[in-house]
């Protein structure tokens, strides 16, 4: 199984979400990469803050990679098993959903709608490892 590490600029969860809230839930993630792995992939991912340190891991599976015609690339993986240490990260995503927090609308354009993709959605200092 391939491992993801991936490495935002942000200093902590609250910024995390405030910055890059639109590209995560409790049930996905979408990672805007030049070199989306192909659909039905499973990973383990480890998603890390400026810091180093993990705010969520697990395993999941690629669901959808962008249209080429869009001129994004990426991948939206949807989690199966978070890690017990997380779960109080996924049940916050959980909260903030439900509140409006999150935006989570279905996006218009180019995207089918279970690919539940943002293309708009390209977080500022997104390392792929």
């Amino acid at each position: 199984m391939k491992t993801l590490r991936v490495h935002w600029t942000a200093a902590s969860v609250d910024e995390f979400l405030a910055r890059h809230g639109d590209v995560i839930s409790a049930e996905r993630v979408f990672l805007v990469t030049g070199r989306p792995l192909p659909e039905k992939t499973r990973v383990r991912f480890d998603l890390r803050l400026g810091d180093g340190s993990t705010f969520l891991s697990g395993t999941a599976t690629v669901a959808a990679t962008a249209e080429p015609s869009t001129g994004r690339s990426g991948m939206l993986l949807r989690f199966e098993e978070i890690d017990p240490e997380h779960a109080e990260l996924v049940s916050r995503l959980q909260d903030e959903v439900g509140e409006g927090a999150v935006d989570l609308s279905e996006p218009e354009g180019p995207f089918a709608e279970e690919e539940d993709t943002r293309p708009d959605a390209h977080p500022a200092g997104l390392k792929v490892r």
